[in-house]
């Protein structure tokens, strides 16, 4: 942020995830805890990928951020991810995550059936 080089708003994944904008630190997720996702690749363009659909659909760009940590880290914990776990792993596992908490964390909300309710 000194040099004026980094995008405005970052989250930076790992141990703990932290969404950034303009160098103040608007969350940290930690939970849940699930250190094998630091060793299995493409968990980042995963999450780049949920940002970019959650701010499709109207969401604010660091709350599409906070909402993808956490729905990685959830996936990761359905998953029963090891670090041989592979991403589709991960990916196949967002339906149930966005079932039980998309909701809470959003505000968007699915009935059964696909008819959508705020």
């Amino acid at each position: 942020y000194r040099h004026r080089s980094t995008a405005r708003l970052l989250l930076v994944k790992g141990a703990v995830d932290y969404v950034v904008c303009g160098g103040d630190i608007l969350a940290t997720i930690a939970e849940p805890n699930v250190p094998e996702l630091e060793a299995i690749g493409g968990t980042g363009d995963t999450i780049t990928g949920l940002v970019s659909a959650f701010t499709y659909a109207g969401l604010e760009l660091h709350e599409a951020a906070i909402i993808a940590a956490k729905a990685n880290r959830m996936a990761g914990e359905i998953a029963r991810a090891t670090p041989a776990t592979r991403v589709r792993q991960i990916i196949e596992q967002f339906p149930i995550v966005f079932k039980e908490h998309l909701c809470q964390w959003s505000g968007v909300c699915y009935m059964e059936g696909g008819n959508q309710s705020d």
